[in-house]
């Protein structure tokens, strides 16, 4: 057993997808299963289900993925502190951000983090604003973009980089959602709401409408925030989603804030990691650069 074919494994067992693992991996894909089949021959256990529709874990798969990832981590912590290079640190860091927040937030990091320290190797992973705290406190990732939530989790250390407003947003063409809100006083119970999944936004309008008694009316639900601005530039509704998003955003042309919206908390935006892990020196080479980034835009 070889840590290659660990992270062959993690890979897999987190994309349930061998082509897309294999690619991940920089592996042609009958090489990748080869490995995943050595893997599985060495412990005496199928890890994997395997069938022409899908890939799925088996009970073993499931207990040996959390090991692996601890195995890893392991690795990765002594390759971090015992590792030399020219600029001291090597390894690799691991990065969860949203599409949006690549390029509005990783993008004032990655240019100082990459010049200082041109020997470690950046892997990001991207998904959803809610999948992000998540994958860092299930150490999938050493740092994640999020939105700083109400109550953030003892273990985990935030690092701000910046702050935005939260906005509603509807629909710039005309529509009945659009004339829902040009009648004067907006009747807020009769709006459909396209709200985000699982984030701090979430529990922000909730809590607003429960303290104005209303009872809204929820269209739709998504997990990132450009799928809100699709649905809404669609005429399905009104979103909420941070100013920062809708400036960087594609599909801006198709929407406009509502201004006579309720005004909501902003959002503080920046980096989570686990306290364990904030003083590797790869994760601390690139929260000082986070640090350093903000001093020079702040």
């Amino acid at each position: 057993m070889d840590f290659h074919g660990l992270t062959c494994f993690v890979m897999l067992a987190e994309t349930l997808h061998f082509k897309r693992a294999s690619e991940r991996c920089h592996m042609s894909p009958s090489a990748f299963s080869r490995t995943i089949k050595r893997l599985e021959e060495e412990l005496g256990m199928p890890l994997l289900i395997r069938d022409t529709r899908e890939v799925k874990l088996t009970a073993e798969g499931r207990s040996f993925l959390a090991r692996a990832r601890q195995i890893l981590s392991v690795w990765e912590e002594a390759r971090s502190e015992l590792g030399l290079a020219a600029s001291g640190v090597v390894g690799t860091v691991r990065i969860f951000a949203s599409v949006t927040a690549c390029y509005s937030i990783l993008a004032k990091i990655l240019p100082l983090f990459r010049g200082r320290y041109p020997s470690v190797h950046i892997h990001v992973e991207t998904g959803g604003p809610s999948e992000s705290l998540p994958a860092v406190l299930e150490e999938r990732v050493d740092v994640g973009v999020i939105a700083r939530p109400d109550v953030l989790p003892e273990v985990v250390e935030f690092y701000p980089v910046t702050t935005t407003p939260l906005v509603f947003i509807r629909p710039e063409m005309d529509c009945a959602v659009s004339r829902l809100l040009d009648g004067g006083t907006i009747d807020w119970g009769r709006v459909p709401l396209i709200l985000p999944e699982g984030e701090p936004a979430r529990e922000r309008i909730e809590a607003w409408f429960r303290k104005e008694g209303i009872r809204p009316t929820v269209y739709g639900e998504a997990s990132g925030n450009e799928a809100i601005l699709a649905m809404v530039s669609l005429g399905c509704g009104v979103g909420l989603v941070p100013a920062l998003v809708l400036e960087k955003s594609p599909l801006k042309h198709g929407v406009r804030v509502v201004e006579t919206a309720p005004q909501l908390p902003p959002y503080e935006v920046g980096f989570a990691v686990r306290k364990r892990r904030a003083h590797l020196p790869v994760v601390r080479a690139f929260l000082e650069c986070v640090e350093d980034a903000r001093g020079e835009t702040g």
